[in-house]
């Protein structure tokens, strides 16, 4: 098991398509014949993470043949449009994937914007506010001497 999807694993080529040519009809004719979308719980991964761009993302949630508009908000395309990570990695190995980073990184140290599990929301318990003031000291701190250093 790894974090390529399906379709780097079993992919013979990469094809660049235009944000501006990607329309329904891709989503509507080629991209079931590309992919499995049978399983409508399962949206198969299919977009090369390293050429995806900040208007990517994969088609409407709740019909996988229409194409995500350019034109609407960002608002608007996250909430109703195929997230890019789930349109990079697919349904399955995307929650797997996050499974891992919150086993591995709880505290959400390694966190980046675009990155596997950006987008969870850390509860925060009284008991780590008020041990919380000790490393925000220290963070003062770290940043006061970088700050002397350069």
């Amino acid at each position: 098991a790894n974090s390529l999807s399906r379709a780097h694993r079993d992919g013979a080529y990469m094809m660049f398509i235009d944000h501006n040519l990607v329309g329904d009809d891709f989503f509507t004719y080629l991209f079931p014949e590309m992919f499995d979308t049978s399983d409508t719980t399962n949206f198969p991964g299919f977009i090369g993470s390293n050429h995806a761009g900040p208007n990517t993302r994969g088609p409407l949630k709740e019909d996988w043949t229409k194409a995500c508009p350019l034109d609407w908000t960002a608002e608007e395309r996250d909430e109703k449009c195929i997230s890019l990570q789930e349109a990079i990695y697919g349904t399955k190995l995307l929650k797997r994937l996050e499974q891992i980073k919150e086993d591995i990184d709880p505290n959400y140290m390694f966190d980046c914007y675009g990155c596997i599990g950006n987008n969870r929301i850390k509860s925060v318990d009284e008991d780590e506010e008020k041990t919380d003031d000790s490393s925000s000291a220290s963070s003062m701190l770290v940043t006061c001497c970088s700050y002397l250093i350069y």
